[in-house]
C-alpha cells in the first residue's frame, strides 16, 4: 500500500516537461496579469527607438537576459546580444524533460533611430514550448522599448 500511495505521488512530478512558469490552460490570473499579457500580446518583436533612447533600451534587453534566461550570455556587442542554445534535457528515468530558453536580440542604427529585434525559441517547436518563447520575446520587446518593468512571476524559465 505504501508503494502504491508513493508511485500515486511521484508519477505527476516526473511526467511532462519543466518550464518554469509553464504556461497551462487553466492558469489563474490576477487582472493586472491579465491586462499586462494583453499588452505584451500586441507588442511587435520588431520596433524602431529613437536613437537619443536606445543606448538605455540596449542596457533593458541585457539586464532582462541577465534576470531571466537560464542560458549565459555568450555573444554580446554593441549591436548584438546572445545566449547559449536552449536546452532539453531527460531525467535518468527518461520521463521529464527539462528545457531551457534561448534569447538573440539585435539593434541596428538607421537614420535617426535604432531598429530592435528579439527572438526567444527553444529546443523544439512543440506547442508549449513556442507559446512559452513567443510569450517571453513578446514580455523582452515590450520592457526594451517602453522600460516597463515585467511581471517576473510571468516569465517562463
Amino acid at each position: 500500500m505504501k508503494i502504491l500511495v508513493l508511485l500515486f505521488a511521484v508519477l505527476p512530478i516526473l511526467s511532462g516537461c519543466a518550464l518554469h512558469g509553464v504556461i497551462r490552460e487553466d492558469e489563474q490570473l490576477t487582472p493586472e496579469q491579465q491586462a499586462y499579457l494583453q499588452e505584451v500580446k500586441e507588442q511587435p518583436l520588431s520596433f524602431e527607438i529613437p536613437k537619443s533612447d536606445s543606448n538605455d533600451a540596449w542596457s533593458r534587453a541585457q539586464a532582462f537576459v541577465a534576470r531571466f534566461s537560464a542560458r549565459h550570455i555568450y555573444k554580446m556587442s554593441d549591436m548584438a546580444l546572445e545566449t547559449h542554445d536552449p536546452t532539453s534535457e531527460k531525467t535518468r528515468l527518461g520521463t521529464k524533460r527539462t528545457i531551457t530558453l534561448a534569447y538573440r536580440a539585435s539593434r541596428l542604427p538607421i537614420g535617426e533611430k535604432f531598429q530592435f529585434e528579439v527572438i526567444c525559441f527553444g529546443p523544439d517547436n512543440g506547442d508549449r514550448i513556442l507559446k512559452a518563447a513567443d510569450r517571453n520575446a513578446r514580455i523582452m520587446a515590450n520592457y526594451v522599448s517602453t522600460g516597463k518593468m515585467p511581471h517576473p512571476e510571468l516569465v517562463v524559465r
